[in-house]
């Protein structure tokens, strides 16, 4: 089933498969340490926070690229609510790519506890929750009904085109094949990482909020 569930998982909808080797916890902080440097070093700290924020939630969240960036599905600023206790964020989705517009909403928790089953963040600077934070604290308050989430300084909406940009130039900054990897790659590393610390196939269902296995 899992052999299946990873081809599934690297299977694209226009019918042709390419290969997509998955973003592991190591490779992640390796590629988060890089967008660091690489916008530091431009004095873009905006951007800098951004890329780091998204694409750390696009691995713990298991998000999609097109519930990070302008799509149907987008996560919008106002479903993103912080617990009374500030300790965890709520992101709520109210439209996915496999369940469609019309059903109840998809529920992420992102939380500030970093023993989390799967064994701690892959570098204290880098939890996603605190990552969250930051953005959310420097993106300030959303101003249309139906703003996205991950929005560039002027109020622009984040394309998938930029994303994959971005992430393209950074893979190749780390001596690494660009081709070789995509947005999905952050879904399928996190995927076998959780199922190689026990997770079952239906709580990875769940978590990834897929109908079928993995699809």
């Amino acid at each position: 089933m899992l052999a299946r569930a990873l081809t599934k998982a690297c299977r694209l909808i226009n019918d042709r498969v390419t290969t997509r080797l998955p973003i592991h916890c190591n490779l992640l902080e390796m590629l988060l340490f890089e967008v660091q440097r690489y916008f530091s070093s431009k004095h873009q700290w905006y951007l800098e926070t951004l890329y780091k924020t998204l694409f750390a939630l696009c691995y713990y969240g298991l998000m999609r690229v097109g519930e990070v960036t302008k799509s149907p599905h987008v996560l919008k600023a106002k479903n993103v609510h912080m617990a009374a206790n500030k300790k965890k964020l709520l992101l709520i989705l109210y439209s996915s790519k496999t369940h469609g517009m019309a059903n109840r909403p998809q529920k992420i928790k992102i939380t500030s506890n970093r023993n989390e089953k799967s064994g701690h963040y892959a570098h204290k600077y880098f939890c996603p929750f605190n990552l969250m934070k930051h953005y959310m604290h420097i993106r300030g308050e959303y101003k249309e009904d139906n703003e996205q989430f991950f929005i560039f300084h002027d109020g622009s909406p984040v394309l998938p085109a930029h994303v994959r940009k971005v992430l393209q130039t950074l893979i190749c900054n780390l001596g690494l094949e660009g081709g070789l990897y995509g947005m999905h790659s952050f879904c399928i590393g996190r995927t076998t990482n959780l199922i190689k610390f026990g997770y079952s196939i239906d709580e990875i269902k769940l978590m990834g909020r897929w109908r079928s296995d993995f699809s």
